[in-house]
């Protein structure tokens, strides 16, 4: 039986805790399930700053592997008053001494760094008045890694209630503080629109992706993605994900922007990347610059379809012997297969040649020996 239920009849307290006690151990019960730390053997019985026991609290800090970052691995200052009839201010000034290296190699055993910011939730918080108390941070303004470890942790303990209404604002309760690193993760680059050329995507739907931030102390648990028809919108999408790359269908024609923030294991968001660059989705099957190529093909050929200029066509023709030479303009990088017939019929066209790599704007092909036939045709496809 716990200490506190420890009176007798006649004692003005004597039923106080009784209708409560159910969802204290409720809590306790919930932070075990929740805790793999809390689970295993692992412990170091916690002093005050001066390391002096307390009589009054149990405490003890339990982690789930010595040396690591409370992000990536569980840790939990475990604290409960001893003392039925102790105060809040009784108890209120107590500091523990969490600065422990007990193998000597320079790293907290908690995973506490100088440099990093710090907050817990009472992870065995009452939960008679209120389901979220567990998971509602208690050190206002959190705290540096450098306080802590110098300062210590404050832990303010409350008495079992006199009256059954007071459990509402100052309820008996382990303290069960699992440490979280609440630094806020880096910022991340811009996204980029997938298939994007000229500012464009072919196609009602749209994936932006982008790259993960390094944050080896507070983890990555996600992103928050917000895409929009304006530079920092949200109103086509607003939602969270675990990967690094979001897609989104829109109508043709939309212009779009998406910027995204990395979320540690705290849950805690760091700033807003930049806004990508403005993408329009265009319709494939239209011609969107009139020059005679749909959207698609233009996206294939590595030309700009938001420009007339900017084309998959031969430029120029000319014979050297017996050889027709024609410049077509290319996409550097783009490969091209020259063709020929003497015929406009789809089944008669001849391959000329190996695949070609253009290396610029523009690409000589040349068929051996051709300016002898008295008709032909003559033509270049892209090619994977």
């Amino acid at each position: 039986m716990p200490l506190w239920l420890k009176t007798t009849p006649g004692d003005p307290s004597y039923s106080y805790g009784l209708s409560q006690l159910s969802k204290v151990y409720e809590g306790i019960g919930q932070a075990r399930k929740f805790s793999p730390a809390l689970r295993l053997p692992n412990r170091y019985c916690l002093n005050l700053k001066d390391n002096s026991p307390n009589g009054q609290i149990f405490s003890v800090a339990k982690y789930e592997t010595r040396n690591a970052a409370p992000n990536l691995s569980d840790v939990v200052l475990a604290f409960v008053n001893l003392d039925r009839n102790a105060t809040p201010a009784t108890l209120g000034t107590n500091k523990f001494n969490v600065n422990i290296d007990t193998d000597a190699n320079g790293v907290n055993d908690f995973g506490i760094k100088s440099g990093r910011q710090y907050n817990v939730r009472n992870i065995a918080a009452y939960l008679g008045t209120d389901s979220n108390r567990r998971n509602i941070f208690l050190i206002p303004g959190d705290i540096s890694g450098g306080d802590l470890l110098s300062q210590g942790l404050y832990v303010s303990l409350n008495r079992v209630p006199l009256a059954d209404g007071d459990w509402a604002t100052a309820p008996y309760e382990a303290q069960y503080l699992k440490l979280y690193d609440v630094t806020p993760p880096p910022a991340l680059g811009a996204p980029s629109p997938n298939l994007a050329m000229f500012g464009t995507v072919v196609g009602n739907q749209v994936t932006f992706t982008w790259a993960a931030a390094s944050d080896p102390d507070g983890g990555i648990s996600g992103f928050h993605v917000q895409i929009g028809t304006t530079s920092g919108g949200a109103e086509l999408l607003d939602t969270q994900t675990s990967g690094t790359s979001q897609s989104v269908t829109v109508a043709y024609g939309t212009t779009l922007y998406a910027r995204v923030q990395q979320m540690n294991n705290a849950g805690i968001s760091g700033h807003y990347s930049s806004a990508s660059a403005a993408v329009i989705a265009l319709d494939p099957v239209a011609d969107s610059d009139g020059d005679g190529q749909s959207n698609a093909a233009e996206q294939i050929a590595g030309t700009n379809p938001l420009s007339s200029s900017s084309v998959l066509k031969a430029t120029s023709t000319s014979v050297s012997g017996n050889d027709v030479n024609v410049t077509v303009a290319t996409v550097s990088g783009r490969t091209y297969q020259f063709k020929s017939s003497t015929t406009l019929a789809a089944q008669s066209w001849s391959v000329i040649g190996a695949p070609v790599t253009a290396s610029g704007p523009a690409t000589v092909f040349t068929h051996a020996n051709g300016a002898g036939d008295p008709k032909r045709f003559y033509r270049v496809r892209v090619v994977p």
